[in-house]
C-alpha cells in the first residue's frame, strides 16, 4: 500500500494474513453470556468488598484490645459474618464463572462460519533511483 498522510506524517499500512474463525451465534448464545458476564461482576464486586470487610475487622480484633463484651461481640459477629458472606459470594462467583465459561464452550462447538479472508499481496519495495533526493538539513 502506499504512503498514507495524515496531518503532514507519512503512514504505511502494513497487513499480515491471520487465520481467523468466526462463528455463528445466536441471540440466546449472546444473551446468555451477556447475563451470566454482568452478574458475575456484581458477585465478584460484592466478595472484593466482603474480603475487605474480613480483613479489616479481623485485624481490628486480633490487634486492638476490646475491654468492653458488647463492641468485642459486634466485631466477632461482623467479622464471622463477613467471612460467611465472602465464602457464599466467592462460591456463586466460581459458579457463574463455570456456567458462563461452559456457555462459550458450547457456542465453539458450532460449526465455523466458512468466510474467505482475501488475500493481499505484498507491496513491493520502492526504487531507490525513483525517490527524491534527501534535502539537506541547515
Amino acid at each position: 500500500m502506499p504512503p498514507i498522510q495524515v496531518a503532514g506524517v507519512n503512514i504505511t499500512m502494513q497487513l499480515i494474513p491471520k487465520n481467523i474463525r468466526v462463528y455463528y451465534l445466536t441471540e440466546e448464545h449472546l444473551e446468555t453470556i451477556a447475563t451470566l458476564n454482568l452478574t458475575n461482576s456484581v458477585y465478584l464486586g460484592f466478595f472484593g468488598i466482603c474480603l475487605g470487610l474480613l480483613a479489616a475487622f479481623g485485624i481490628t480484633l486480633t490487634t486492638v484490645e476490646i475491654r468492653d463484651a458488647v463492641p468485642h461481640a459486634m466485631f466477632v459477629a461482623l467479622t464471622f459474618s463477613s467471612a460467611i458472606l465472602s465464602l457464599l459470594l466467592g462460591i456463586i462467583f466460581l459458579v457463574g464463572f463455570k456456567r458462563s465459561r461452559e456457555e462459550i464452550h458450547r457456542a465453539k462447538r458450532t460449526e465455523p462460519a466458512s468466510i474467505v479472508m482475501p488475500t493481499v499481496p505484498p507491496v513491493p519495495k520502492p526504487d531507490p533511483s525513483t525517490l527524491p533526493p534527501a534535502r539537506a538539513s541547515s
